[in-house]
């Protein structure tokens, strides 16, 4: 015979639940229905195994459990071992617990995948009609809680996606921290310029995006936008690429084919890692900025109209300083600069460039991607990206690529290196081998490690990020044996 009461106290806790969209409190509600329920003497609920947390699971919910570390082993024994059988444990406690007398334990599964593990103590044996109930309830339970889990990642999508669209109608750079809104404030005052722009940031850092965007924000932005690499380039072939070819420069080139400044007129000439061109090249370029003049077939000359953007990864300033660059060159160029913020100088924009990423690479794929869990998005503004926004992106498009569809990203999908990932100088504990001296060196070095790798090795950047003087730092890399 059905007990009404049961079902009727069944339909409860449904309710309940299904009323529930903060999902901690959902979880409290659920163990604590559940212990209820069948009047159990306590329970724990585990959700998500990961062997990347303590305990493998991503939420452990108690109540009423000793949590002696003996005693909680046990039990977490017990949720391992139905998880990994996905089926109900009924266990006689054969004197594991003093306390009780039976432990069922039941697998949490959505389409038969097991997503976690509910553990119900109790001193009376369950009757076949109540052990159904509470099976149904767990399963009821599951749905639920995944339900909510991803309504509140979908909710913080849909704040972040607000966020990115208007950012993507103003069309500069994404995010929104300091240094960023100063990078575009900066663009929006100088687009329409014919200034001279430099940029410098560490490897991987899109400056060429930032020179693009300068361009298709401008009153030029219907010329074209002319980018030249200009490292590992022997000076003789960038000079024919910048200033044209002659009949006599190469076998097999013709007289007269146009130089980049003729191509880009009107327009703008990017050029990547200006640190790189020979002292020779230099000289012809300084001319050029100086007068805008160049020189065609028969000796024409014929004045050019273009902006030009450089860029760098290593400090132009110090290069001059160091005798690399011409001086004048040097100030012909700076005369806007703008400093481009390694990714861990601006990790309040992670979730935003994640999302954004995210977008362009499930529409390149073509995919649907639920969304990214706060888990992995922690894991993401915690790691020190040495390639920065580049790298950042290539871990989004390897998960894209690699994920089910109407998935959700989860921390099973990052790069162990990101999840290994535990620099933490506000939260660093001593070794139990090591000297407190031992300790502070470690520290030292590994901070010293994550500075020239934001910098890209700029040891004048990375000493005034250290507070150090430059003859300073470079001890301290000879001292700790660093090499880039």
């Amino acid at each position: 015979m059905i007990d009404s009461n049961l079902y009727n106290k069944f339909y409860q806790i449904i309710e309940s639940i299904h009323d529930t969209s903060d999902f901690n409190v959902l979880l409290d509600t659920t163990i604590n229905n559940l212990v209820d329920f069948i009047n159990a003497k306590g329970g724990i609920l585990c959700l998500y195994y990961d062997p990347n947390y303590i305990n493998h699971w991503k939420h452990v919910i108690v109540n009423n459990i000793s949590t002696d570390e003996n005693c909680f082993n046990n039990i977490l024994g017990i949720v391992k071992k139905t998880y990994e059988e996905n089926k109900i444990q009924v266990l006689n406690q054969n004197g594991l617990f003093s306390d009780y007398n039976y432990i069922v334990s039941f697998p949490l599964n959505i389409r038969n995948i097991c997503k976690g593990v509910v553990c119900l103590f109790i001193n009376d044996y369950l009757s076949d009609q109540l052990f159904h109930i509470v099976s149904a309830l767990c399963n009821q339970i599951m749905i639920n809680i995944e339900n909510v889990l991803i309504f509140n990642i979908q909710k913080k999508y849909d704040v972040l996606k607000k966020e990115l669209d208007a950012q993507r109608n103003y069309a500069y750079i994404i995010g929104t921290s300091e240094k960023i809104q100063k990078i575009n404030n900066t663009i929006e005052r100088i687009k329409d310029t014919p200034t001279t722009v430099l940029i410098e940031g560490p490897i991987g850092t899109e400056k060429e995006l930032i020179a693009r965007k300068i361009h298709f924000n401008s009153n030029r932005k219907n010329n074209k936008f002319v980018s030249q690499y200009c490292g590992d380039i022997q000076a003789s072939i960038l000079e024919g690429e910048l200033f044209g070819y002659d009949e006599n420069s190469f076998f097999g080139i013709k007289q007269g084919k146009q130089s980049l400044f003729e191509i880009a007129e009107g327009g703008t000439l990017f050029l990547n890692e200006i640190t790189n061109i020979k002292p020779t090249t230099q000289v012809k370029l300084l001319k050029f900025i100086q007068d805008r003049i160049i020189v065609k077939e028969n000796n024409k000359k014929e004045k050019v109209n273009i902006r030009i953007i450089c860029s760098t990864t290593r400090s132009l300033k110090e290069e001059m300083q160091n005798n690399k660059f011409l001086p004048d060159l040097f100030y012909r160029l700076n005369v806007v600069k703008i400093d481009i913020p390694s990714l861990k100088e601006r990790i309040s924009d992670i979730p935003l460039l994640s999302i954004h990423f995210l977008e362009k690479h499930t529409k390149k794929i073509g995919k649907k991607i639920i969304g990214i869990t706060d888990e992995v998005m922690k894991y993401l503004e915690n790691y020190y990206w040495p390639g920065n926004v580049v790298q950042l992106e290539n871990e989004i498009e390897r998960i894209v690529t690699l994920v089910d569809n109407n998935t959700l990203i989860n921390t099973t999908d990052l790069l162990k290196e990101i999840l290994n990932y535990n620099y933490e100088p506000e939260n660093f504990t001593l070794n139990n081998n090591n000297s407190l001296k031992d300790a502070v060196e470690n520290l030292e070095k590994q901070m010293i490690i994550n500075v020239l790798d934001e910098t890209g090795w700029n040891q004048t950047q990375a000493a005034k990020k250290l507070g150090l003087s430059r003859q300073g730092l470079i001890k301290k890399i000879q001292r700790y044996k660093l090499e880039k």
